[in-house]
């Protein structure tokens, strides 16, 4: 997404979208671009955490599709979606 279509959302905005498992949400990360997704389940706990730190908003529409439609992004590190609810 460009910096003008970017949709910042607040914490709680973020929640309602997310999909948690057992007290857990799946995660996935692309460490370069075009390779290989790595996923993972966090607690609920660090994800706020993380969301707090760094802030959230929609992701684009190929990770959306993919069911991780909230993203994190961390300066100077790569993006972590977040899957969302169907």
């Amino acid at each position: 997404m460009t910096d003008e279509e970017r949709v910042v959302l607040t914490t709680e905005e973020a929640f309602e979208r997310l999909q948690v498992h057992h007290g857990s949400i799946h995660t996935c990360i692309t460490p370069l671009p075009g390779g290989m997704v790595i996923g993972a389940d966090w607690p609920v706990d660090d994800v706020r955490e993380l969301i707090d730190e760094y802030g959230a908003e929609l992701a684009g529409p190929d990770a959306t599709a993919f069911g991780h439609g909230v993203v994190v992004i961390r300066p100077g590190r790569n993006p972590i979606f977040l899957e969302t609810k169907k």
